[in-house]
């Protein structure tokens, strides 16, 4: 049949059978942005996988939502939350940490124009000093003293930053009120405004220093494993907030609801490697059922203590969350640089204050310790009375001991390794 033509295939084709996937190049060929689409690309070209398989691995609960009949707000919540958790490999968490890498690598175009109006701006003054510096140079009438005073003085001025001009916020009430022009006794530059405004503006910064108060550094942290990940960029790490997935809690600057993701850990002594679940949970007391359920799902804790702040309520409450759950805990003292950028401590009073602060967590371990311990004496003490009264009667009961227990495989110390320090 002339309708049909046969040709014979090139010798670098290969076996059509034999399909590897190469990550360059397939990262180069297709915009692959998550790990989860390289993971899945991946197994279906290297068939670990057919199209069905994967229909049939992600068929859940969330794969048929029927929106009829819904509120418009409860589906929009439901579409920015109710996601599945999608496998990652290591070569896509690999490919995803590369990528990140060369973007940070790149310099943005307006930083770029940024720096070098910079430069050009300080190549200016720079040839405008060195003519002024010639000019007093060739003056013969000045001393050797004098000139180079007048010329540390040129330099001093020209590299010197302007301080900003201070705002006056005049409120608009009483004589001030419908005043055109310049107020009276007001210096400077001013801005009218209302008395609401200034209230709004004192309750903000409130809430800033009661925020900052209240916040040990738990999703910052989080952050900053996540970019050992290459999950997200190093430069944004306690910037972005990963974790925080909700509109309300970006807002409020607050974690509300305990999110989880999984990390990747090689450790360098044996290439021992380990997938890692992590769970960041709230601190806020509003929030302690969400506590509650990542103790009951962890097999370890890290409990984030600021070190200025010291142990607070909500420490305790998670410090008794983990104990009653039988997870054990393991210390982290966070902010260390407070200590000497805000309270200007010397190296071996950062190191009394940080040994106090152990100790004072430890003693809220040891609470729990004697709780735990004369409950369980108590217990013992009724079931010997109880022995005693089936073999002896009524007669009086002999000496009776509480048996010795070591209570110090509970206590945080540094030499058990069990205290992180940031």
């Amino acid at each position: 049949d002339d309708s049909f033509e046969v040709t014979l295939g090139d010798e670098d084709d290969g076996d059509p059978n034999d399909v590897e996937l190469k990550d360059e190049e397939r990262q180069a060929d297709f915009d692959l942005a998550t790990p989860e689409a390289m993971t899945m690309v991946r197994d279906l070209v290297n068939r670990k996988t057919t199209k069905d398989g994967l229909i049939d691995k992600h068929f859940n609960r969330r794969a048929f939502n029927e929106t009829e009949g819904l509120p418009e707000w409860f589906v929009d919540d439901e579409s920015l939350h109710s996601k599945t958790s999608l496998p990652v490999s290591k070569e896509a968490v690999r490919m995803m940490r590369e990528k990140l890498k060369a973007l940070d690598a790149r310099p943005i175009k307006k930083v770029a124009e940024a720096m070098a109006r910079k430069k050009m701006r300080a190549a200016k003054n720079i040839a405008k000093i060195h003519k002024k510096a010639e000019s007093v140079i060739a003056n013969d009438e000045m001393t050797e003293a004098e000139k180079a005073r007048s010329i540390n003085r040129m330099v001093n001025r020209a590299t010197k930053a302007k301080p900003k001009e201070k705002v006056t916020l005049v409120v608009a009430r009483n004589g001030n009120r419908g005043v055109q022009g310049r107020p009276k006794g007001v210096k400077g530059r001013y801005r009218m405004v209302d008395p609401r405004m200034k209230a709004d503006l004192r309750a903000v910064k409130a809430r800033e220093k009661r925020k900052k108060k209240g916040d040990h550094g738990k999703t910052t942290l989080s952050d900053a494993l996540l970019a050992t990940n290459g999950i997200i960029s190093s430069k944004l790490a306690g910037k972005i907030r990963y974790l925080d997935s909700r509109e309300d809690e970006q807002q409020r600057g607050i974690t509300m609801e305990s999110s989880g993701i999984s990390l990747y850990h090689k450790q360098t002594e044996n290439d021992t490697e380990y997938l890692i679940n992590l769970i960041d949970s709230p601190g806020h007391v509003d929030f302690s059922s969400e506590v509650a359920s990542a103790a009951r799902l962890s097999d370890g804790a890290l409990v984030l203590v600021d070190v200025l702040e010291g142990v607070c309520t909500q420490t305790v409450s998670v410090l008794h969350q983990a104990w009653v759950e039988n997870v054990r805990p393991v210390l982290f003292l966070n902010k260390l640089d407070r200590m000497i950028v805000e309270w200007r401590m010397t190296p071996s009073e950062a190191y009394t204050h940080m040994q106090q602060l152990i100790e004072q967590v430890n003693a809220v371990l040891a609470g729990f310790w004697e709780g735990d311990r004369l409950a369980e004496d108590s217990r013992m003490l009724d079931e010997a009375k109880e022995r005693w009264r089936e073999t002896h009667g009524d007669a009086p009961m002999s000496e009776w001991y509480l048996e010795e227990k070591d209570d110090s495989h509970i206590y945080f110390s540094p030499e058990q390794g069990n205290v992180l320090f940031g």
